[in-house]
């Protein structure tokens, strides 16, 4: 089947959240982020897991929690997690 967002772009924004910041899966193809900023992300500021294509330039994930990765190519957790 075609992806459910060929070609997004995610630019020059904040995004602070508890777990993750940007989730891309296998439905993702060719999307850009760029010039973004994480904050408290736990697991990661962006998941790319199965994405096709998918570019990430120039953020900034200082800002993401020091257990968390910039970008993982894993599968998101399945099992729930709570935020604090």
């Amino acid at each position: 089947g075609l992806p459910a967002c060929d070609g997004c772009v995610v630019q020059d924004g904040t995004i602070s959240s508890c777990l993750i910041g940007i989730d891309l899966d296998r439905g993702q193809a060719r999307s850009t982020v760029r010039r973004v900023r994480f904050f408290s992300q736990r697991i990661a500021a962006i998941i790319d897991y199965r994405g096709l294509e998918n570019t990430f330039a120039a953020n900034d994930y200082s800002g993401i929690r020091p257990e968390a990765v910039s970008i993982s190519a894993s599968p998101p957790p399945g099992n729930s997690f709570t935020c604090p």
